[in-house]
């Protein structure tokens, strides 16, 4: 599976997940297959 990459609002890059903490709302990973290839999403930010 290729490594997913994120870029912040800085527009920096980092590993999808490298942010995620113990409290985040973000507890999980999606697996990125070819069958959610042009899938849209809205990711609300958290608290």
């Amino acid at each position: 599976m290729p490594r997913l990459i994120a870029v912040t609002r800085s527009g920096d890059e980092t590993a999808i997940g490298a942010y995620r903490t113990d409290f985040s709302r973000l507890s999980c990973l999606i697996a990125m297959t070819l069958a959610l290839d042009g899938l849209r999403v809205t990711i609300a930010p958290e608290d």
